[in-house]
């Protein structure tokens, strides 16, 4: 995370110098990996702790935000699949995101 701040400084400076007035968002999509096999763990705890983070980092710059939530590791649409997106997308939004993505979601893969 100590690499953000240096990007989202650089970046409105840039768009403002090439076409001023023009809106900006911060659109931060972080993800975690699981080290065992490698893929993205979109309904882990972490991610959803990171997402809600990211928000709140372009909250304080100002800046209008964005991020994926409501991916689930839930293979149908069951219980699982309604309790993890809730809570992302609920982490999402009390953290003051402006535009929750993945709404309709993303199911785990099957193999």
């Amino acid at each position: 995370m100590t690499r953000r701040p240096n990007p989202i400084a650089r970046l409105p400076c840039a768009i403002f110098t090439i076409s001023p007035g023009r809106p900006v968002s911060f659109g931060a999509w972080p993800f975690i990996t699981d080290l065992r096999s490698g893929s993205f763990t979109g309904s882990s705890g972490e991610q959803a702790l990171i997402g809600a983070a990211a928000v709140q980092m372009g909250n304080f710059y100002g800046l209008p935000t964005s991020v994926g939530a409501g991916m689930t590791d839930a293979k149908l649409p069951d219980a699982q699949y309604g309790l993890v997106k809730a809570l992302t997308f609920s982490l999402a939004a009390h953290a003051g995101a402006n535009r929750v993505c993945e709404f309709g979601g993303m199911l785990g893969s099957r193999s």
